[in-house]
C-alpha cells in the first residue's frame, strides 16, 4: 500500500471514529489497481470511479461506500461487508468471473469481468456467446439471481406474488 493511500484510510478511521482531525476517504477517480486492501474498513468512503481492478478487498468493510463507476474486475470481493453499498455480490461462475448487480442513476447493471450490461442486455449477450454450454447456464442463473438481489434490494419493483 502506497503512503497517501495509508495515510487516507488512517484518516479515515479517525473520521469513523468520530475524532475531529478525521475526514472521509475520498478516493474518488483513484487508480487502487492490485492495491492489497485485505481487512481495509472502507465504510462510507467516496470511490466513485475509482480503478479497484484485481483489487484484493478480502474482508474489507465498504458497507455504504460509494461504488459508482467503480471498476471491480477481477476484484476478490470474497467476506467484504457491502452492506449499504450501492452493488451486490452475486456469485462466481466456475472459470472464476464474479457477477455484481449495481445500482447506479435508477438503473441496474450487471458487470462480470470486463462486461457490463443492463439484465436485458447481460441475458442476450450470454446466451449469444455461451448458449448450450455450462458456462451459459451458470450466467444466466447468476444473472437471474442479480436480478433477484435489485429486487430485494429494491432497486427494481418487487414481482406480484403467484399466490
Amino acid at each position: 500500500m502506497t503512503a497517501n493511500l495509508t495515510e487516507t484510510l488512517r484518516v479515515h478511521a479517525l473520521w469513523l471514529a468520530g475524532d475531529p482531525p478525521g475526514t472521509r476517504a475520498d478516493l474518488r477517480g483513484a487508480n487502487l489497481s492490485d492495491a492489497n486492501l485485505r481487512g481495509a474498513n472502507l465504510s462510507d468512503a467516496d470511490l466513485s470511479g475509482a480503478n479497484l481492478r484485481g483489487a484484493n478487498l478480502f474482508d474489507a468493510d465498504l458497507s455504504g461506500a460509494n461504488l459508482r463507476g467503480a471498476d471491480l474486475s477481477g476484484a476478490n470481493l470474497r467476506g467484504a461487508d457491502l452492506r449499504g453499498a450501492n452493488l451486490r455480490h452475486c456469485g462466481q461462475r466456475s472459470d472464476g468471473y464474479v457477477f455484481l448487480v449495481r445500482h447506479e442513476a435508477g438503473e441496474v447493471f450487471v458487470t462480470a469481468g470486463c462486461r457490463r450490461f443492463g439484465l436485458a442486455e447481460a441475458r442476450a449477450h450470454w446466451t449469444a456467446t455461451r448458449g448450450g454450454t455450462p458456462l451459459g447456464d451458470e450466467s444466466l442463473a447468476l444473472v437471474d439471481h442479480c436480478e433477484r438481489m435489485a429486487r430485494i434490494a429494491g432497486w427494481l419493483p418487487a414481482t406480484p406474488s403467484k399466490d
